[in-house]
């Protein structure tokens, strides 16, 4: 199925599973156990082996963390600026 779509992968070192190599952070399960209820199935597994590029997942972390600082301070930047422009607006007439 990765052959057809062209995308990389390695076989894992613990588990007979395949281990995406563009993926920032995976995982081989064992697993422990397994249900079905009603049309999902529900999966438990034991973390055998981790991988983590380090790069690449902590560079896209501190982008996260930007764009999230980013995105919040123009929200308080804009309820800031509504507060002071309704209080200008009141005080006028006090």
């Amino acid at each position: 199925m990765f052959q057809h779509f062209e995308i990389a992968y390695e076989d894992g070192i613990s588990v007979d599973v395949p281990v995406l190599l563009d993926a920032y952070l995976a995982y081989e399960c064992k697993v422990v156990d397994s249900h079905t209820y009603g049309d999902h199935d529900w999966i438990v597994g034991e973390i055998q082996q981790t991988y983590r590029d380090d790069d690449s997942f902590w560079m896209k972390a501190y982008l996260n963390l930007v764009s999230f600082i980013f995105r919040y301070t123009w929200v308080a930047l804009l309820i800031l600026w509504q507060m002071i422009r309704y209080k200008r607006r009141y005080t006028r007439f006090i």
